[in-house]
C-alpha cells in the first residue's frame, strides 16, 4: 500500500513540475519534460504495481510490474486447464468404459436369451421324450398283462376285465378283446378229463373228508388242481351244496385260471347252467341269489 502512495506523490510532483516548466518559459524544457515524464511513468507504475504487467511509454520505455503476480495467475490458470483436461480425459475414459460395458451387457443379454431358448427347447424335448417313454411303458405293461393272462394268471385276467370296463382307459377296447378271447379259449366244449391222481402209498382217497381234500388242493401244484376238482365233483358222498360252495371259492380266489375254469365247468354242470365256465362274475352272483334253494331244497313230487 505504501508503494502505491509514494507512486501517487511522484505523479503529483511530476505534474507540478510539468506545469511550472510550461509556464515559466525557462530554457531546458526538453530536459524538464523528460524528467517529468520519467517521474510520471515511475509513479504511475508504482500505483499500478499489482494490476499492470507491462506498460510502454513512447520515448521513455517499458515498465514491467507485478510480473510475479501475473506468473502466479498464469500458473493457476495452467493448473486449472490441466485439471480440466485431466477431468475431460477421465470423463472420456468413463464414457468409453460405459459404452463398452453397455455393449458387453447387450451381448450378455443376447447370450442369455439364446441360452434360455435352448433350455426351453431342451425341456420341451425332454418332456416329450418322457411322455413317449411313459406311453411305451404303459404299452409294455398292457402287453405283459395280456401275456400273463394267456399263461394261466388269474390276477392278470381279472385286470383285463377291469381295464375293459374303464371307459377312460385308452386300452379298454383292446382289453375287452383280449379278455373275451381268453375266456373263449377256456370255454371249449372238448376239455381234458378222467385224470389220474398219484396218491401217496397207503392213502385211501375215499376216506378223505372234503376238508382234507380242500387242504390238499390248497397246496397242490397247478397241473394237479383240475384232477382234484374232478375227483371232488365225482364224490357222491359229498353234499352238492358243499361242492358248489367249494367251486365258487376256487373261482373267486385261486390264482390259476385253469383251476378257475375247471371249477366253473363242474359248477355249471352241477347247477345245470349253460354258460361259459369263466363267466366268473355272473356265476358268483347267480350263486348268491340261488344258494338258499340248495340249503332247503323243495320236496320231490310223488
Amino acid at each position: 500500500m505504501s508503494i502505491k502512495i509514494l507512486g501517487a506523490v511522484i505523479v503529483v510532483v511530476a505534474v507540478g513540475f510539468a506545469i511550472v516548466f510550461h509556464f515559466s518559459g525557462k530554457k531546458g524544457r526538453f530536459a524538464a519534460g523528460f524528467l517529468t515524464s520519467s517521474m510520471f511513468f515511475v509513479g504511475f507504475g508504482m500505483m499500478m504495481l499489482d494490476r499492470i504487467t507491462e506498460v510502454t511509454v513512447r520515448g521513455v520505455g517499458t515498465i514491467k510490474a507485478a510480473s510475479a503476480q501475473a506468473s502466479a495467475d498464469a500458473s493457476v490458470i495452467q493448473a486449472l486447464k490441466t485439471q480440466v483436461e485431466n477431468q475431460t480425459a477421465t470423463v472420456d475414459a468413463v464414457t468409453a468404459q460405459a459404452k463398452n460395458a453397455a455393449s458387453l451387457s447387450e451381448r450378455a443379454a443376447s447370450q442369455v436369451s439364446i441360452t434360455d431358448q435352448k433350455l426351453a427347447d431342451l425341456n420341451a424335448t425332454l418332456t416329450a421324450a418322457k411322455v413317449t417313454l411313459e406311453n411305451l411303458q404303459k404299452d409294455a405293461d398292457f402287453a405283459k398283462t395280456i401275456e400273463e393272462a394267456q399263461n394261466d394268471n388269474r390276477v392278470a385276467f381279472d385286470k383285463l376285465s377291469s381295464i375293459a370296463n374303464d371307459q377312460n382307459s385308452p386300452y379298454a377296447q383292446r382289453a375287452a378283446g383280449a379278455w373275451n378271447a381268453i375266456m373263449d379259449a377256456h370255454s371249449e366244449g372238448m376239455y381234458e378229463s378222467n385224470f389220474h391222481i398219484p396218491w401217496q402209498a397207503g392213502v385211501d382217497p375215499a376216506t378223505l373228508s372234503l376238508a382234507a381234500l380242500r387242504s390238499i388242493f390248497a397246496s397242490a401244484p397247478v397241473p394237479l388242481k383240475p384232477a382234484l376238482l374232478e375227483y371232488i365233483n365225482d364224490r357222491n358222498d359229498v353234499p352238492k351244496l358243499e361242492k358248489l360252495d367249494f367251486f365258487i371259492e376256487v373261482m373267486k380266489t385261486d390264482a390259476s385260471l385253469k383251476a378257475a375254469e375247471y371249477a366253473g365247468r363242474y359248477f355249471t354242470k352241477d347247477a345245470n347252467l349253460q354258460i361259459k365256465p369263466l363267466a366268473l362274475d355272473y356265476l358268483t352272483k347267480w350263486w348268491s341269489e340261488h344258494r338258499e334253494g340248495y340249503e332247503n331244497p323243495a320236496p320231490e313230487r310223488k
